[in-house]
């Protein structure tokens, strides 16, 4: 019988603001491990026979490893794929809603400066509907898919199992410095 194969999965996601922090919650739910964000483009431009640094280009990429195949669990892979499918709505409707606030609050303080309180004061509702939106819907969510990977990870015992099919397999068990080259 031959030795089963690991290896280590990498994704990199995008960060989007008001988002890195539920995408950190959500990965570290299903088995990730966080690796950092420290990706940034130095741009050189060529005047004559100078070359000019340009300011720093920041791309800001949040890196998970984990281990692969982490699980077979049909209900954790299904709440795996559902919570990947709220996430990419989640940061769509975020980067939607984001500039569409601060044209909102820029509206309001304008209706606070010019005395119209009505333009006010529907600026302010439509924060406050925003707001709700925000966190009873995306954060509520996304901590919703969270728990419940964690609470299949927790039930189905899913990181011991990886563990002794480590070991009995020959690897270290130990899921954040594995390597299996």
């Amino acid at each position: 019988m031959g030795r089963k194969r690991y290896e280590i999965n990498s994704v990199k996601w995008r960060g989007v603001l008001f988002d890195k922090w539920l995408l950190k919650i959500e990965k570290k739910c299903f088995g990730w491990q966080y690796y950092g964000e420290e990706t940034e483009d130095d741009e050189y431009i060529e005047i004559g026979e100078r070359k000019v640094s340009k300011e720093h280009k920041y791309i800001d990429w949040l890196e998970f490893r984990r281990v692969s195949p982490f699980s077979h669990n049909f209900l954790f892979n299904l709440t795996e794929m559902f919570s990947k499918i709220f996430s990419f709505l989640r940061r769509i409707v975020l980067s939607l809603g984001g500039p569409l606030a601060i044209i909102v609050l820029i509206l309001s303080l304008v209706g606070m400066s010019c005395n119209s309180t009505e333009m006010t004061d529907t600026g302010f509702e439509i924060l406050k509907y925003l707001a709700i939106i925000y966190f009873a819907g995306l954060v509520g969510g996304t901590l919703f898919f969270a728990l419940l990977g964690k609470l299949w990870r927790v039930v189905f015992r899913i990181d011991e199992k990886l563990r002794q099919n480590l070991r009995d397999n020959g690897y270290d068990d130990d899921l954040t410095n594995c390597d299996f080259n």
